[in-house]
């Protein structure tokens, strides 16, 4: 359970996982503690995990919205926000649909807990490059109909999730990466409708 005004990465991970699996949404993830938490919330073939790629999960979900003309949805925290604040920035002048959320905890907590500042303010960074909308979320009870908002958006949605350090944190995964690429590629041919249509 989350305390008042903080969303838990546990809460935030199955939220969006759940979310994204009913609208069959390719959901890309950030490494760190994130990733973990996404595995643990019950993973799916419908989710692309970058766990050598800091910074660089908006990018990638920018391309899939892009190339396959869906509503893909980046989730990071916010270490990997500030590392990729260019892709950010061609995200907003692209217009691209795209939900991306990003979970302020208010440090890089997988790397030993160095502090960046908090909570932030990831929904002005979103509104000066030029996503459609952006808003904050507190609790987790209002995070669905933040999402749901999101995906009606002309362009760009950003949802800035305010967390906070001291979440337990789920063990590794056994997961492979090669493998998880495999299985998000057969994933996205089949939501396409095509299984025979190579990933570009």
């Amino acid at each position: 359970m989350s305390a008042a005004g903080h969303v838990t990465r546990a809460e935030l991970a199955g939220t969006v996982l759940g979310w994204t699996a009913r609208g069959a949404h390719p959901l890309v993830v950030g490494n760190g503690f994130l990733s973990r938490e996404v595995m643990a919330a019950g993973d799916g073939d419908h989710v692309l995990y970058l766990l050598a790629g800091m910074g660089l999960a908006p990018a990638v979900a920018a391309g899939l919205s892009l190339a396959r003309g869906v509503r893909a949805v980046a989730l990071e925290g916010d270490g990997n926000h500030l590392m990729g604040l260019p892709g950010t920035a061609t995200i907003g002048l692209t217009g691209v649909r795209l939900t991306h959320v990003v979970h302020w905890n208010g440090g890089w907590e997988s790397t030993g807990g160095q502090r960046v500042f908090g909570p932030g303010r990831v929904h002005d960074i979103g509104r000066a490059f030029g996503y459609a909308t952006t808003e904050v979320v507190t609790e987790a009870a209002t995070l669905g109909a933040a999402l749901d908002r999101s995906a009606a958006a002309d362009g760009p949605a950003l949802v800035h999730v305010v967390g906070a350090m001291g979440d337990p944190v789920p063990p590794r995964t056994g997961l492979t990466m090669p493998g998880v690429a495999r299985r998000f590629q057969v994933w996205l041919r089949s939501a396409e409708g095509d299984p025979e249509r190579a990933v570009q």
